[in-house]
């Protein structure tokens, strides 16, 4: 029978029907932006959202997804009571949520990030912006171990832009924080940019990303999924931050010097499986350790044990390895005996480093004085060869001519220069000296280590005074000091009218009498 129709239930039920019905309708899953990911309509809180499926582009009301981001797929629909459509929220990228909806207690699920969801030093189109970027700080470990900070700020990359074809900017910033942008070669179009036009990271820099920039360009995109105008740079290993490269570009960049005896290093040791440091006069102990037990000391001796026979003593100089006495005794006892000594630490080439600061003391072209911050007077003597090297001139080569007393904390030594090699007042470097006579790389030519006088003039005397020596040309040549191999070539006469007579020709170290009666030569007429 049915249930009686009372005043009371009455007015429930109208009430029921007078009541609002509230919720979306008409959702419908959509792709942000059209299909070259134009997201903003230009009016506010409207965007452009297209259909997966044909492609059909409306316009709908978003406060929800970011706007930066052509191609992320969202839901859009209507609220009950209104026509307009709006972004209801993202879209979940599976028809039925992972596992059914449910989480296991005892699994877990991976969690996949893109390099554009970690915020330090990430660089991102700003929406509408047309060439200007935004930079997220990040704090820095510098060079020397302090923390510096790169600060929030927006870039404007239109000056960069090319007139015609493509290339990439890269983004980097220094141990100040100071933001750089560094153009790569132009290519011909976007299509043919790839990562070697990126530009090369600058030493002592730290790297964010390479913006692709292209003539005609009005907007940033950076969605790798559809429209990336940005290609992240930023190194996310453990014991980043810093320079760009680390570690290796600190070093790289940091000042060249000479380690000390207490400086430290770091190595791994495999035993303990732990970093550990090691100064450098260990290094110095451990290599000197090892290497002397495959190498010679300097002033060794070699013992000879003979057979039962009898040798001549002999006798020799070995340029190559400054063995100064080479000996072998007369033996037939079967008794050891000193095969050789040696004398000096010279190389294979016969030059052998010297010692102390050599430094320009004076010149007289063609003769040089080198000053010596110590005692040289046992090591280099006259007739040896020197090689050194300048600024001006590079490597230079000199014959010792004279070796000053060691006093006042100098030794002096003077060097002759021959035609080619100058001592310039400046620095001197890599400082050698050999007692051989052609040391390797020595220029060996007589025409080098000689100095010379030529007169193609004809000279006269009229009227000589007998027994007086005349300079006819007034002409001298001034040598250097040292052991000179002097010689004399000429071409004289005399013109006489009445009796026989006697001419000489001398080569003297005076301008008007004989030194040297071995230098005379006489013309009888």
């Amino acid at each position: 029978m049915p249930t009686p129709l009372t005043n009371s239930r009455l007015r429930k039920a109208l009430h029921k029907v007078r009541q609002p019905q509230t919720g979306w309708i008409d959702v419908s899953d959509k792709v942000m932006g059209t299909a070259d990911g134009t997201v903003l309509t230009g009016i506010a809180g409207m965007i452009y959202v297209r259909d997966p499926q044909n492609g059909q582009v409306i316009t709908v009301y978003n406060s929800i997804a970011p706007t930066d981001r052509p191609g992320l797929q969202v839901k859009v629909g209507r609220l009950v009571g209104e026509n307009i459509y709006r972004v209801k929220g993202l879209r979940d990228a599976y028809g039925t949520p992972a596992g059914g909806g449910q989480i296991s207690p005892h699994s877990h699920n991976d969690l996949y990030l893109g390099r554009e969801r970690f915020l330090p030093f990430l660089v991102l189109p700003i929406s509408g912006g047309g060439l200007t970027i935004q930079i997220y700080g990040d704090t820095l470990v510098k060079a020397d171990g302090t923390f510096g900070w790169i600060e929030n700020q927006t870039l404007d990359l239109t000056s960069h832009a090319p007139a015609a074809g493509a290339l990439y900017v890269l983004i980097e910033a220094d141990d100040d924080g100071t933001i750089y942008a560094t153009d790569g070669t132009p290519v011909a179009a976007k299509e043919v940019l790839t990562p070697t036009d990126i530009p090369a990271i600058t030493a002592g820099r730290k790297a964010s990303c390479a913006v692709r920039l292209y003539d005609g360009q009005t907007q940033l995109y950076r969605d790798p999924a559809t429209i990336n105008d940005f290609v992240d740079l930023r190194s996310f290993t453990s014991g980043g931050g810093g320079s760009s490269g680390g570690v290796g570009a600190a070093i790289n960049a940091a000042a060249a010097d000479t380690p000390l005896d207490a400086d430290e290093f770091g190595f791994w040791d495999v035993v303990d499986a732990a970093l550990k440091k090691i100064t450098w006069a260990n290094i110095i102990s451990t290599l000197t350790t090892a290497f002397d037990a495959l190498y010679s000391a300097i002033g060794h001796t070699h013992s000879y044990m003979a057979d039962d026979a009898d040798y001549s003593t002999i006798s020799t100089n070995d340029a190559d390895t400054d063995i100064t006495g080479l000996e072998l005794e007369e033996l037939s006892d079967g008794s050891e005996t000193i095969l050789h000594s040696h004398a000096g630490s010279g190389g294979g080439d016969g030059w052998t480093a010297g010692t102390g600061t050599w430094s320009y003391s004076s010149a007289d072209d063609p003769t040089f004085v080198i000053s010596v911050d110590n005692d040289q007077t046992a090591l280099i003597g006259v007739g040896d060869r020197v090689k050194y090297t300048q600024a001006t001139g590079g490597t230079k080569y000199g014959i010792v001519t004279a070796v000053g007393a060691y006093s006042g904390g100098v030794t002096l030594i003077t060097i002759y220069g021959g035609t080619d090699y100058n001592l310039e007042n400046e620095a001197i470097s890599n400082p050698y000296y050999s007692h051989v006579k052609n040391p390797f790389g020595f220029p060996p030519s007589p025409a080098k280590w000689s100095e010379s006088l030529a007169d193609t003039t004809q000279r006269s005397r009229a009227t000589p005074t007998q027994n007086t020596w005349y300079n006819a040309g007034t002409l001298s040549l001034a040598l250097p000091i040292g052991v000179w191999e002097v010689e004399l070539q000429a071409t004289f006469g005399v013109v006489e009218n009445s009796a026989s007579s006697n001419c000489w020709i001398t080569l003297s170290t005076a301008n008007n009498s004989e030194s040297n009666t071995a230098m005379t030569a006489l013309v009888n007429i």
